[in-house]
């Protein structure tokens, strides 16, 4: 117990929110924790299928879960989106400030991860995504490092580290849409005009690019989070986002699986993923419904606290499990569709358990706890002098 009270540290509340939002934060931890478990279900899904034969039912399931999981990423930058844009849209902030504490939430642990990752590369050659050539190492090495995977045209090493590269893109380019848009003198409803153009615009422009659009849901929803009464939860609603939600994973799969032909059925998907994430986040985390409460449950905040070390250390850890069943159960005809099942819960705890670890040794310490890489070279600085 000692260890989930040490985990009882806000991770969302290190984006500084100040008044009634406050009350909002242990659903978001909740919601977090969901979308982490999500990404989980696509990286064990692709590395248990050497053991799940093609025609089984199983291996339809776990394609199917697949699918679903990616989704996860979209809830992140939802929540992200109205994170960023509740504490902008209050009070101008400094940027270097500003950028330094973004900087510090992302980077430490990303670069404990990078570190490792880097290591085990030079150790298992046959597993590393490192270039020949040193010159192309090098470029591929720096460009890691900087998260430009995901905006660039790049593989990234941790493969989940493309979304991360959008997340620091969308934390640097907000402070200058609000230098260059008077957002904070206008009302509600032409800044939601205003995102709405936005979001078509990044349609048109940057297709490409289309599903950091997401962040957008956030800002909508903390749009209208000011015009409802929170206290009043409604099982309506509930209902609604939680059907919507439903409806838009079962498109997407009918879209996989060929089910769904009809010209234009991606964009469509898109637009339904987008109303489906707003109408839970205004469910989850808006409202006092069952819904906030379930996601403000004591063991699902605790997981939403740790989910940034989850999603980065967890595809690492799976690798690894996959690795030593490879050696132990080389061929399909030991294992079949059982170790699908049989494996899934081992695999999220042992997950969980790397993932506290560099929560506790690592993002806890140097992002949560005001100790940045920044305050770190001062120190070090003023020491040395």
């Amino acid at each position: 117990m000692k260890i989930l009270a040490s985990l009882d540290r806000s991770a969302s509340a290190a984006f500084e929110l100040q008044g009634h939002s406050k009350g909002w934060l242990q659903s978001i931890e909740g919601l977090r924790g969901v979308a982490a478990f999500m990404v989980f279900l696509v990286h064990y899904a692709t590395l248990v299928q050497p053991w799940v034969p093609d025609e089984s039912l199983t291996h339809v399931v776990g394609e199917a879960v697949f699918i679903i999981g990616h989704v996860g990423v979209d809830v992140f930058f939802a929540i992200s989106g109205f994170l960023i844009y509740a504490m902008l849209i209050r009070k101008e902030r400094a940027i270097l400030p500003y950028t330094r504490r973004r900087v510090g939430r992302i980077y430490p642990t990303f670069l404990a991860v990078m570190l490792i990752y880097t290591v085990l590369s030079f150790v298992f050659p046959e597993e590393s995504k490192i270039p020949a050539g040193e010159g192309e190492a090098a470029w591929y090495l720096f460009a890691n490092y900087l998260l430009l995977p995901g905006v660039l045209d790049i593989e990234p090493m941790i493969a989940v580290a493309w979304s991360l590269s959008y997340e620091m893109f969308f934390y640097l380019i907000m402070p200058l849409l609000f230098l260059v848009f008077p957002l904070r003198k206008c009302s509600a409803w032409v800044r939601i005009s205003f995102w709405c153009l936005f979001w078509v615009g990044g349609f048109i422009l940057a297709p490409g690019h289309f599903r950091a659009s997401m962040f957008i849901v956030g800002f909508m929803v903390y749009e209208t989070s000011q015009m409802i009464d929170r206290e009043r939860g409604s099982a309506a609603l509930t209902l609604s986002a939680l059907t919507a939600f439903a409806a838009v994973l079962a498109f997407k799969v009918s879209i996989y699986f060929d089910l769904v032909t009809f010209k234009n059925a991606g964009i469509m998907s898109r637009v339904m993923l987008f109303g489906a994430c707003y109408l839970l986040c205004i469910a989850a985390f808006c409202k006092d419904g069952w819904l906030s409460r379930f996601f403000s449950q004591r063991y699902m905040r605790y997981f939403g606290n740790i989910s940034y070390s989850f999603y980065l250390i967890h595809g690492l850890t799976l690798k690894a499990i996959f690795l030593v069943l490879g050696v132990i159960l080389p061929s399909v005809d030991y294992a079949g569709f059982l170790w699908f099942w049989l494996l899934f819960l081992p695999a999220f705890l042992a997950a969980t358990a790397v993932s506290t670890l560099l929560f506790l040794l690592v993002e806890r310490p140097f992002s949560l706890d005001g100790v940045s890489l920044f305050k770190l070279a001062r120190a070090r600085s003023a020491a040395a002098s």
